[in-house]
């Protein structure tokens, strides 16, 4: 059941029992682009420990910080294509984001398929919340990515905050169905 926003559009509750949740249309004050409008949404958003909602906007390979109103307060352009899955962690009582770009994106214009011809640029970087690139993953030495493609869609991370030991793991859902163990310092151990 849909009902009026205090700004005027729609807005709709989801959820049951104590996990209700209204879903409000014209929420986030989005950049505008045909990507924007024609465009999908996408499920990587993070929220920070003041607040504000993390995101990436797929058109503008652009970072997207929003306050709780909705209303975007920073934006930094990335030289990821498609960052796909985004991880938010702290470190030493610092916020970094971790992304997991596949390395190609589809478009509108494609039908939402990869375009012909493209190549994989697949990584994994760890930003400071002002879009500072302060580490990025090899992309695993294994026999398969010679002539296959390397195409991270997620990260996690064992925070030491939470009693882990810092290593960082790397779903390879796009490409060949692996994950990659790494240690904090960025150092490859191993695959599954």
């Amino acid at each position: 059941m849909g009902f009026l926003s205090d700004s005027g559009g729609m807005m709709t509750r989801v959820g049951r029992g104590k996990h209700i949740y209204e879903w409000i249309d014209d929420w986030a004050k989005v950049p505008d682009s045909i990507g924007a409008r024609d465009g999908w949404s996408h499920h990587g958003i993070v929220v920070s420990k003041n607040g504000d909602i993390i995101t990436y906007h797929q058109e503008a390979s652009t970072v997207l910080i929003f306050d709780p109103k909705g209303n975007l307060k920073h934006s930094w352009e990335t030289e990821l294509l498609d960052a796909h899955g985004m991880t938010l962690v702290q470190d030493c009582g610092t916020e970094y984001l971790w992304l997991a770009d596949p390395g190609r994106k589809r478009r509108f214009k494609d039908r939402y398929e990869y375009p012909v011809g493209t190549v994989s640029k697949g990584r994994v970087v760890k930003t400071t919340l002002d879009g500072e690139t302060v580490m990025s993953l090899p992309k695993p030495c294994l026999s398969i990515y010679v002539d296959e493609d390397y195409l991270p869609t997620w990260v996690a991370v064992n925070e030491e905050r939470n009693g882990g030991n810092g290593d960082v793991w790397v779903a390879d859902g796009y490409g060949q169905n692996y994950v990659h163990r790494y240690s904090k310092e960025g150092d490859y151990i191993l695959s599954i």
